[in-house]
């Protein structure tokens, strides 16, 4: 019994997937030079397409080697050095993350995000890059942005928002291109005369 239960386990590697439109999740893999379809799984909420040539942990299904199922992933280009207790989603083509760190912060890097819906965050909320909200944004804390602040719709923040190397605009008025005429000009300026 325990030797059929060995066989019925096997490791190999992924080498086609198929166009994931269908109700389950169908790849093509490689086990000991026998090549054959199978069902991918993943844990609940996390839904994943593993690169071509990540390593699969193939079991059937009731020692019925035509129903096959695998658990991809691509170990050998994961992102390396977590510590105890962290956690991260992490794509291996891009390199994009979402990374729980053990202070409790989180990490994003992405060329883009997109957060669709309202957004209520509290505490300090950095970006390195730009920002374009749509929609209405609450903010309990500081906003500090490296790049560009494009807004459409409400943003409420308690605290001071800081926008360097780039500019800050509300419904299409520009803060750095913004100035008042027919007054002093203090210790700081509004904006720059165009």
């Amino acid at each position: 019994m325990f030797n059929k239960l060995i066989g019925m386990i096997k490791q190999g590697y992924k080498t086609l997937s198929h166009t994931d439109t269908n109700a389950f999740p169908k790849a093509q893999g490689s086990s000991n030079q026998n090549v054959s379809d199978y069902t991918s799984l993943s844990v609940y909420g996390i839904c994943a397409n593993a690169p071509v040539g990540s390593h699969v942990l193939f079991f059937s299904s009731q020692a019925n080697e035509s129903v096959k199922f695998g658990i991809e992933n691509d170990f050998k280009n994961r992102k390396k050095g977590l510590k105890l207790g962290e956690s991260c989603l992490y794509n291996t083509l891009t390199k994009s993350y979402v990374y729980l760190k053990e202070d409790g912060s989180v990490e994003i890097f992405a060329p883009e995000v997109t957060i669709k819906g309202n957004s209520s965050f509290t505490g300090n909320l950095t970006v390195e890059g730009d920002i374009k909200v749509t929609g209405n944004t609450e903010l309990t804390g500081d906003l500090a942005v490296t790049g560009n602040t494009e807004l459409t719709g409400d943003l409420a923040v308690t605290g001071n928002i800081e926008v360097t190397g780039g500019d800050l605009v509300v419904d299409g008025l520009s803060f750095k291109l913004h100035v008042h005429t027919g007054v002093t000009a203090g210790s700081a300026s509004t904006g720059v005369a165009v």
